[in-house]
């Protein structure tokens, strides 16, 4: 959970790219940890809100969309 926080931070900060930090919050969607999922939904959910929120960033939608198939 203290590195899924310090990798939010980051995040907000522009120090990590969300194209690198994404999947990987999308990897650990898959622990058992109900709090854990649960926090990891709410900043996947805003850090996508953020990313588009004044224009759409096709790139980076791309690359989430295609690693998300990935997963399927």
């Amino acid at each position: 959970m203290t590195l899924v926080t310090c990798l939010k931070i980051m995040r907000g900060k522009n120090n990590v790219p969300a194209a690198s930090v994404l999947p990987v919050f999308l990897k650990l969607f898959k622990c058992k940890d109900k709090a854990l999922r649960k926090y990891l939904h709410g900043i996947i959910i805003s850090d996508i809100k953020q990313l588009n929120k004044d224009a759409k960033d096709h790139n980076i939608n791309k690359k989430l969309q295609n690693f998300i198939l990935g997963l399927l």
